[in-house]
């Protein structure tokens, strides 16, 4: 006797909330472009980052619309829109530069060493971005018990496969548990030719307008992609023994920690 047996197949389909586009500029105080502003949904992976013309697109579905969308850029006053008013309104907008209190930037005088923060070892093994996109954030924590000037950053760099890279270094202040607040007056941007791998790339972090970087306490030191690199890779020396490490997808995303060590220190003055 022949036994039929009949398989019953289930097609499941996802609900999908169809992203809309949604293109504008960003202007200064000055009616001027301001270049490569992150932009996203705070704490969602939703973001990007605008052009060097101010300009940006950003895709976002309707299931964001009571969440906020927020452009920030270093030295300049966040804004934030409830996304349900950004869409009825103009995507033309402006951000006012930052007014910092003069007392936070005197400087008693402080003894000092010159001490490497990070990580300075040689190659482990190797670790990549996720996404060579625009927005993609990863780097580590330096705990600083005393006051510090900044002078540095190195990374290890053990394969790339562009042939150039452009990115931005963030120096963020912890004020609480994955919660960081960007401590730069100005923007430091990288944009390097890549030599053969593998390589050591430096920033000098004393180069800007405020000549000095100091800090206290737990301090996230990143490299930010500002540019889509598009195919190819991008891996650094990294390393698992006491690994902390942390990165976010997108501009305005939620920080997260990653179970790696990144071959990335900083020169450093550190109070005795």
């Amino acid at each position: 006797m022949k036994r039929s047996i009949n398989l019953i197949i289930l097609f499941i389909f996802p609900i999908i909330s169809l992203a809309q586009t949604y293109s504008g500029n960003v202007l200064n105080e000055k009616k001027e472009p301001l270049e490569y502003v992150n932009i996203g949904i705070v704490g969602k992976d939703i973001g990007t980052v605008s052009d060097v013309n101010g300009h940006y697109n950003i895709n976002v579905g309707s299931e964001f619309d009571n969440d906020s969308i927020r452009f920030s850029y270093t030295g300049y006053t966040p804004v934030s829109i409830e996304m349900a008013d950004f869409k009825k309104q103009s995507h033309l907008i402006s951000l006012k530069p930052q007014v910092f209190n003069l007392s936070e930037v005197v400087i008693k005088p402080i003894r000092v060493k010159e001490k490497k923060l990070g990580n300075n070892f040689k190659v482990f093994f190797q670790a990549g971005f996720m996404d060579n996109k625009k927005g993609y954030e990863m780097g580590i924590l330096l705990k600083i018990k005393k006051r510090a000037i900044l002078h540095k950053v190195s990374i290890r760099v053990t394969n790339c496969t562009y042939d150039s890279l452009c990115f931005r270094i963030n120096v963020y202040k912890e004020v609480g548990k994955k919660n960081f607040v960007n401590v730069l007056r100005d923007p430091i941007y990288v944009f390097r030719k890549v030599p053969k791998s593998p390589f050591i790339l430096s920033a000098n972090l004393s180069d800007n307008k405020l000549n000095d970087i100091f800090v206290e306490g737990n301090t996230l030191v990143t490299m930010e992609f500002i540019k889509d690199l598009g195919k190819g890779r991008l891996y650094l020396a990294a390393g698992m023994i006491g690994a902390t490490s942390y990165y976010r997808k997108t501009s305005q995303g939620k920080w997260k920690k990653a179970p790696v060590k990144l071959a990335l220190n900083v020169d450093a003055e550190v109070e005795k």
